[in-house]
């Protein structure tokens, strides 16, 4: 699969750039280059733009991407209750140039 990026509209605070890589690739979507976090008013919050540096040959990625692409919307439930999940959507912000790793 190729590149491919998302926005996550809210995360908690306490959620790392580190952590939001760690869990694409646990939940076998796909090996994430950057996450960029902005806080929000609320400082309990972030949003975050995510870019990929490759999505995953397997049936999650897909039905992430095919949701974002068909729904507009998806969600990732990454935690061990249910009602734990991120919001995606499809990402519009262009990655630029100082924000490369």
């Amino acid at each position: 699969m190729s590149a491919f990026s998302l926005y996550i509209p809210s995360v908690y605070a306490n959620i790392s750039e580190s952590m939001i890589k760690k869990t694409f690739h646990r939940m076998k979507i796909g090996r994430v280059n950057r996450a960029i976090l902005v806080p929000q008013s609320s400082s309990k919050h972030n949003k975050v733009y995510v870019y990929f540096e490759e999505l995953y040959t397997t049936d999650a990625a897909r039905n992430m991407v095919d949701e974002i692409q068909n729904e507009k919307t998806a969600r990732l439930y990454y935690g061990r209750i249910p009602h734990v999940f991120w919001v995606l959507l499809e990402n519009r912000r262009v990655l630029q140039a100082n924000e490369r790793e």
